[in-house]
């Protein structure tokens, strides 16, 4: 029995899913008054203005603080059933399902929060999700995190906690961005997620896509799913 271990935003998924959940998160009929600046946030975040812990300490302040586990769960399973195929990436997802078949056990180690995506595990018929941990309580999600955002050395780490390091070395990995690298190096078999920039939304479709997710709509794809090609290359090569 083999292992592999998949990426979730922009690996499993197309598009970073976080302003997604951030809209499912809200009231019916509410538009929180955070969401342009988690927009901005999101942006510092991917040209490293901020940290990923401030990040994900500010999401988990503004989105989840209050919450009950129940209502965070409810929130993973309204994007399961309902709007998770616009997000998934036909080309993983397949090869996401021969693991399955292969009777391999399969991980998801995410930098998203792990209570959002553990409903996820039933329909993608996982053996867990390992992410970024808020602190819940009996009553409600305090909004803190519980140790360190779950990327870059912090994801081989949880993964070995999880998992053991001599299963992690036998393993299989994929990921998008260098967040994913040290896991990717630590594998046997790492696999970087590429897609072709003539594929990749210009900015101001990138902008529409993110305005249309905070107000709970799935994004827009510019070119037909039937010709977009997602490349997957051995890490390092």
């Amino acid at each position: 029995m083999g292992l592999a271990l998949f990426d979730f935003d922009q690996t499993i998924t197309r598009f970073d899913t976080l302003i997604f959940f951030a809209a499912l998160l809200q009231p019916e009929g509410r538009r929180s008054s955070r969401m342009p600046s988690l927009i901005l946030l999101l942006a510092a975040l991917k040209v490293r203005l901020v940290s990923e812990t401030k990040a994900k300490r500010l999401y988990a302040h503004w989105f989840l603080r209050g919450r009950t586990r129940d209502e965070i769960e409810a929130v993973g399973r309204s994007f399961s059933t309902q709007f998770s195929q616009h997000f998934y990436d036909d080309t993983i997802l397949r090869i996401l399902k021969s693991h399955v078949e292969a009777s391999d056990q399969v991980f998801v180690v995410t930098s998203n929060f792990e209570c959002l995506l553990h409903p996820l595990t039933g329909p993608l018929k996982l053996d867990g999700v390992i992410g970024t941990r808020v602190e819940l309580t009996e009553t409600c999600c305090t909004g803190l995190l519980v140790g360190l955002p779950c990327t870059g050395a912090e994801k081989v780490q949880r993964a070995i906690s999880a998992i053991g390091s001599e299963r992690m070395r036998e393993a299989s990995a994929y990921g998008d961005s260098s967040g994913d690298y040290p896991l990717l190096r630590y594998v046997r078999s790492g696999y970087l997620v590429r897609r072709p920039r003539q594929f990749k939304a210009t900015k101001a479709r990138c902008v529409r896509n993110y305005w249309r997710m905070a107000t709970r709509k799935p994004p827009i794809w510019s070119q037909s799913r039937a010709i977009e090609k997602t490349l997957v290359k051995r890490f390092g090569i």
